[in-house]
């Protein structure tokens, strides 16, 4: 192999790297656009006093993306108000939103668990978000590293059976998954 062919692949390794870095970068910035306009979606629908069908069907239609993005933030252990026991890993959007829904809509609503629900999503979102923003960002100053960009590029090849293996149903996308991490 001469001088040329290992610096063009080199480089080449390097922009396949790039491109996957930018490919990261434009996942997460699309979590983060979601994040937001959801949380945004959701303060204006809880100052409604959730009388708003369409944001109400909007968040329903999203909340097990949402919920999925937030990972191990969506969900807390917690005991409601006037309850006895705890309920562990509760996923907080897909049961919170329809328990507001459901207090504002009563006669008598109780006050105490429109707040508590109010303020646990928007903790949670609030917190995605900023967590987000800061992996934004540190893989925004990952893309200007050629080290970075040539191991992202040798990751993308080491990929390659897996990601043919999956789409063939030889393996789950699940298990491919996994093995990106």
């Amino acid at each position: 192999m001469t001088t040329w062919q290992i610096i063009f692949i080199l480089i080449g390794l390097m922009g396949i790297g790039l491109i996957r870095q930018r490919y990261v970068l434009h996942r997460k910035d699309l979590r983060l656009n979601l994040a937001c306009e959801f949380l945004n979606n959701f303060i204006e629908w809880c100052n409604g006093q959730a009388r708003d069908h369409t944001l109400y069907n909007w968040m329903l239609s999203k909340s097990e993306n949402v919920q999925d993005m937030l990972g191990t933030t969506g969900r807390v252990s917690l005991r409601r108000p006037f309850e006895n026991g705890y309920h562990l890993n509760f996923p907080i959007i897909l049961n919170g939103i329809p328990e507001i829904q459901r207090e504002l809509r009563e006669d008598d609503p109780n006050n105490d668990t429109f707040c508590f629900y109010v303020q646990t999503i928007n903790d949670c979102l609030r917190r995605f978000i900023g967590r987000t923003e800061e992996e934004l960002s540190r893989e925004r100053g990952r893309s200007f590293n050629p080290i970075v960009l040539f191991c992202g590029g040798v990751a993308w090849l080491m990929e390659l059976p897996l990601l043919i293996l999956s789409e063939t149903k030889i393996i789950t996308a699940n298990r491919r998954t996994v093995s990106r991490r």
